[in-house]
């Protein structure tokens, strides 16, 4: 049997490609970006803060109703939906003070509950006594959450600001911080 080179080169490309694609890192499902700015647009807070403590918590979603199928997938059907309990995700709870507002309605002093989710092995975790910027989504009634996994923790070490991860972590500088500030005015 004879194989042409086009299709060497073929089964070659898909099977380089494929190694590749193995060697990625896996994030969790996470929506990553590529600037401070698409981070910022996630984010309804970007705050630095002081971890107080932390604790091992469930985080539950809202209970499914109306007869909307499209926000309900139990409308229209007999199934009973899963309990609040079956739906719950395990998180890490912390409790924060805030020591910096750079965007959003948090003030200077004041407590913030954050949620990380503890069953991903890639995420590095916040630690109590440590100072972050972060870069979070808030919802009523819920613990805020950061965005893009690691992609919004930053470390403070003096007046550096270390992403947590190194390999998605986007360079962040007090200038740009300032200038996100500026610009949520």
């Amino acid at each position: 049997m004879k194989i042409s080179k086009a299709t060497t080169a073929t089964l070659l490309s898909v099977g380089l490609l494929s190694l590749v694609g193995c060697a990625a890192p896996v994030h969790g499902e996470y929506t990553f970006v590529s600037t401070i700015d698409d981070l910022a647009k996630q984010s309804t807070e970007i705050v630095e803060v002081k971890i107080e403590s932390h604790r091992d918590g469930k985080l539950y979603p809202e209970p499914f109703t109306g007869d909307d199928p499209e926000t309900n997938p139990y409308a229209g059907t007999k199934a009973e939906p899963p309990s609040p309990e079956e739906l719950a995700s395990d998180v890490v709870l912390y409790d924060a003070v805030v020591t910096d507002t750079v965007a959003g309605s948090a003030r200077k002093g004041e407590g913030i509950e954050i949620h990380q989710m503890s069953n991903d092995p890639d995420l590095s975790y916040l630690e109590d006594g440590n100072t972050y910027v972060l870069f979070l989504l808030t919802a009523e009634g819920h613990p805020a959450g950061i965005i893009g996994g690691d992609q919004g923790i930053y470390l403070v070490d003096g007046d550096r600001l270390r992403p947590v991860d190194k390999e998605i972590g986007i360079p962040l500088e007090r200038a740009s911080l300032d200038r996100l500030r500026t610009n949520a005015r």
